[in-house]
Formats: structure tokens, sequence, C-alpha cells
């Protein structure tokens, strides 16, 4: 069962890492380049509430790598924006999931009048 958890360390995880792929396209089935897109990370209410339990990545010079100066966001900080590529309207990012404590936790997406989300779900302590 999801608990809350003051055993997370958000420092040393483990971690796993889920790299999302967000395509766009219209209702003719056409890429939608170059549009904005809205991110946010959010913990369900009534689990382990430290804000790295989730980290945003954007690989912002596209070499194909997440750094750790990429980290764009974490749960309950600002919205993080940017744009689907001007080849096939995909934005891609990497969620760093942290798995030593339970909780759930999410991925929203937002572009226009469209929305999706991705749900997260640690159900037991890694050791």
């Amino acid at each position: 069962a999801i608990r809350e958890s003051d055993g997370c360390d958000v420092v040393d995880g483990p971690f796993n890492d889920s790299h999302i792929a967000l395509s766009l396209i219209d209702g003719g089935g056409v890429p939608l380049v170059n549009t904005q897109v809205d991110l946010a990370l959010d913990l369900s209410e009534g689990n382990f509430t430290n804000a790295a339990a989730l980290s945003l990545f954007f690989d912002a010079n596209d070499d194909g790598f997440f750094s750790d100066d990429e980290k764009v966001s974490t749960n309950g900080e600002s919205i993080f924006s940017a744009s689907t590529d001007d080849e096939n309207g995909v934005l891609r990012v990497m969620v760093r999931v942290n798995l030593s404590c339970p909780y759930r936790g999410n991925l929203f997406a937002f572009a226009g009048n469209t929305s999706t989300s991705v749900q997260f779900v640690v159900e037991s302590v890694a050791r």
C-alpha cells in the first residue's frame, strides 16, 4: 500500500529514469511542430511530500543525454514550458523517479485545450 514515509532518500536514490516522448498531431494526423507544451509534476495527496521524489529533465542542448544541470522542475515547482520539435511535433523529457519510498505522482502536460498525464506509482521500498 502507498503510505507516507520519512525515509525517502532523495539525494542518493535509488532512481528510475523514465524517458517520455510527447507527440502532438492534429485531427488529420499531421504533427504540430513548434507548439508550446506546459509540463508540471505533482505528488498525490497523502503521500510522501518531498519535492525531489520526482524530477523533470529537459535535454536543452539536444545531445540525447539528460544531465543534472538540465533538471527543470520538481514536484510543486512552477510549470516548465517547451516546444515540440520542428520535424515530428515531439517533445522529449525525462522524469527521474525516486524508488526509496512508496508514493504516487503524475506528470501533467498541457497544449492548448488538450492535456494528458503519466502516473508514477512506487509501491514498495527498494533496498
